[in-house]
């Protein structure tokens, strides 16, 4: 009758252990940003972009020297973005995002592709 006792030491530890591995497992940590990606456009402090757009359901931000364009979206699809600069120049600009599932942080968007800026407005001659 001595095995029972022995094997019920064992289970005890096995949880014992498992269970610290688990704590770990289950502990917050931070999770990654998600769903934006960004753009460098040929702007200069003489020359800056004025103005950023992108189609619904994306949306478009300035950084704060407005030389870089973030495109952001909460889901799967696909963003097109605008710039233009204060000389007229226009650029155009995509990225494909895609979701997964991390399972501890959610869904998180990630840029699965992207274009570079294409210049499709030469602006002022």
């Amino acid at each position: 009758m001595t095995y029972p006792g022995a094997f019920g030491r064992y289970a005890r530890r096995a949880v014992a252990v498992a269970s610290l591995f688990l704590a770990g497992c289950s502990s917050v940590r931070p999770c990654p940003a998600s769903g934006f990606s960004l753009f460098r456009v040929p702007a200069t402090q003489a020359n800056p972009i004025v103005s950023v757009s992108a189609d619904a359901p994306c949306t478009a931000t300035l950084d704060s020297r407005a030389t870089v364009v973030y495109l952001s979206r909460l889901d799967s699809g696909i963003c097109r973005g605008r710039a233009e600069l204060a000389n007229g120049d226009t650029y155009t600009f995509s990225v494909e995002f895609r979701t997964v599932d991390t399972g501890d942080c959610g869904a998180l968007t990630y840029a699965f592709d992207a274009s570079f800026p294409a210049l499709i407005d030469g602006g002022q001659d």
